[in-house]
């Protein structure tokens, strides 16, 4: 059998010895072997190294993200709140700095038990209704962290250095939202992994607003980040979030239609507690 001339070249370009007549020797075949083997070493060698590249990029993007949410809001947000302080305030400016009425509230979690599938509360922030903060701490879950999540949460280790115990975090929470109607978005995960519970007529769900599910998300529920773009034009949660700026937008959204949630919680939660 007499093999094409484009072929051999091809070969040989790839420094693969081939003998054009019926019969093949030993070292031939071996040379070939390790040829094959040394390539697919470098391919594996280059794949994992890819990969390895992909993870430190990723992971410091995290950390980035993380230390830019860790101190609050983005600077659009800080605008609109504070234009929103002048508005409302007037010369009363002492009345922005009160729990007041309305509180918004947001949580971060980390996950413990096996493979960290069980969320325990991290962080919580809670606002009053001019958006300045009344409560914003870490919090040292009662079981061991397994997993961090700060791609989403933006909790990291240090951050456990100063955070207080769960009880304490539980009783302040609890001492804030007594009496007082609580604002959030799907605010009942925050409430859940709280363990406390509050009177469904207090509660102020931008994730559950009729108006917001039908207008921005085909009768659904909306995510916060969703509302946030379309109903208010702000950009939030790139990269890891911020409960702190979290609980500053769904207040900001309630405010957007505070008639209609009022309207809507008054004719259907009246009576309930």
């Amino acid at each position: 059998m007499r093999l094409s001339s484009n072929w051999l070249k091809l070969q040989k370009a790839n420094s693969i010895p081939v003998r054009t007549g019926s019969h093949r020797s030993e070292g031939d075949t071996v040379h070939k072997v390790r040829v094959d083997v040394r390539a697919r070493e470098k391919t594996k060698k280059s794949r994992a190294m890819s990969y390895v590249a992909k993870m430190n990029k990723e992971i410091m993007k995290s950390k980035s993200a993380s230390h830019s949410s860790t101190d609050g809001t983005d600077s659009k947000l800080e605008e609109i709140i504070e234009e929103d302080i002048k508005s409302q305030a007037g010369k009363r400016n002492d009345r922005t700095k009160e729990i007041g009425k309305y509180v918004a509230m947001d949580c971060e979690f980390v996950g413990v038990g096996p493979e960290g599938k069980t969320s325990a509360l991290a962080r919580v922030s809670i606002v009053n209704y001019y958006g300045n903060e009344v409560l914003d701490v870490y919090v040292r879950p009662s079981e061991r962290i397994t997993d961090y999540r700060t791609w989403v949460s933006g909790i990291m280790p240090h951050h456990m250095k100063h955070a207080i115990p769960f009880k304490q975090a539980q009783d302040k929470v609890s001492t804030i939202l007594k009496d007082r109607i609580l604002i959030g978005h799907s605010i009942y995960n925050d409430l859940k992994v709280l363990m406390i519970s509050h009177p469904r007529r207090a509660i102020r769900d931008t994730a559950e607003h009729a108006a917001f599910q039908s207008k921005y998300n085909s009768g659904h529920k909306p995510s916060l980040k969703k509302l946030a773009t379309d109903v208010l034009g702000l950009n939030i949660q790139n990269g890891s979030h911020s409960s702190l700026e979290d609980a500053r937008t769904a207040l900001l959204l309630f405010k957007h239609d505070q008639q209609g949630f009022e309207r809507r919680y008054w004719k259907q939660n009246r009576t309930l507690d």
